[in-house]
């Protein structure tokens, strides 16, 4: 897929929510790759047209249902498993660095990115665990105009145990106007992704349930002081 500046997305987006238009008519306006414009707007529904048959409207609701469906058992999956699986530490661990750093706002995909290694390894762990077996961990890493690709790829690419041709490079537009920083990353950001909508439910599932053990120790705590200065 052709990689495009973040405006133009934003603007595909606005496109369907604003106006209304169909993927087709997205990527018209836009020049754009229709397949593009479809992942940008996917899950953004527009309203039905006249054109459209009551059959089509029907057939339409009942595939939102089965997916809103599908969705919902997969959270509560999470929410369910989740005290057990917290347990472990390094899910614990895991867990709390996607609350933190992990991509939430889209529906279709668990993402997370890091220029540390050892946090890209612990979350490709459990990526690699969780993730069905059909789907494919996706790399991808944003350099600057004067790093090197090769050495990037290769780094990346024995951290994560991948052959380096997987390592996606693209350059950071502004990479030529910050020869004042005083800090970046030797090899980069690699953000790592499975493009799997039931699993980012699971993910979200586990994620509740961890704050709602954070709320129930910080009341308890709270109850604990309150307690203490009534005595």
């Amino acid at each position: 897929m052709t990689k495009y500046p973040d405006y133009i997305r934003q603007k595909a987006i606005q496109l369907r929510t604003e106006k209304n238009m169909t993927v087709g008519q997205i990527a018209d306006q836009l020049k754009i790759a229709k397949s593009t414009a479809y992942e940008w707007t996917k899950g953004i529904p527009i309203p039905r047209t006249q054109a459209q048959t009551e059959a089509q409207r029907q057939k339409g609701e009942i595939i939102r249902k089965k997916h809103e469906k599908l969705r919902h058992l997969a959270y509560t999956q999470g929410l369910e498993e989740a005290p057990e699986l917290l347990k472990n530490p390094m899910f614990r661990d895991f867990v709390s660095l996607y609350l933190a750093e992990g991509s939430k706002k889209q529906r279709h995909y668990v993402d997370i990115g890091n220029s540390d290694p050892v946090i890209i390894q612990l979350a490709h762990y459990w990526f690699e665990k969780y993730k069905s077996p059909e789907k494919r961990i996706l790399y991808a890493v944003q350099i600057h105009e004067d790093q090197i690709e090769n050495d990037i790829r290769t780094y990346w690419a024995s951290v994560v145990n991948v052959s380096p041709e997987k390592i996606k490079i693209s350059r950071k537009s502004n990479s030529g106007q910050l020869g004042h920083r005083n800090f970046r990353s030797e090899y980069g950001v690699l953000s790592i992704r499975v493009c799997e909508t039931l699993l980012l439910c699971r993910v979200k599932g586990w994620i509740d349930a961890l704050k709602q053990e954070w709320g129930s120790f910080v009341k308890q705590e709270n109850e604990y002081r309150s307690d203490d200065k009534i005595s």
